[in-house]
């Protein structure tokens, strides 16, 4: 298969790979359960002002979803968390021209990271 520009950089250049311990305040994680035991997990931690401080990531399989993770966490990091959610599959998949057949992959990324949005605006006492 061949990838744009925009995917090899990413994938090439996957900053955000890891996870963080959700045991500290105002850190959450969102995952998701795959076929074959396998998941996909996105960690996301904020200040006590809702700046979100670090964002990563962990998945397995379709370069799509690795790359579509990378994006994301390099998009909504030091950023406020009350601006969230405002990233949807659609964007995912214009921003990074995912071919149609690959959306599905858009849309875990968009799946995870309305959860962990969802779970650290609780944490933090906002409501969503």
């Amino acid at each position: 298969m061949i990838y744009n520009k925009k995917i090899e950089e990413l994938f090439f250049d996957t900053q955000h790979a890891g996870v963080l311990n959700c045991a500290e305040p105002l850190t959450v994680c969102s995952r998701i359960s795959l076929e074959k035991n396998k998941c996909s997990e996105l960690y996301i931690a904020c200040d006590e002002q809702g700046l979100i401080t670090q964002v990563c990531f962990k998945a397995l399989g379709n370069p799509y979803l690795i790359v579509g993770f990378e994006w994301l966490c390099r998009k909504i990091e030091h950023t406020q968390l009350d601006a969230h959610p405002c990233i949807d599959y659609s964007m995912i998949a214009l921003e990074l021209s995912v071919p149609k057949i690959h959306y599905a992959a858009a849309v875990l990324v968009e799946t995870n990271y309305r959860q962990a949005i969802k779970l650290l605006k609780l944490r933090s006492g906002e409501k969503s």
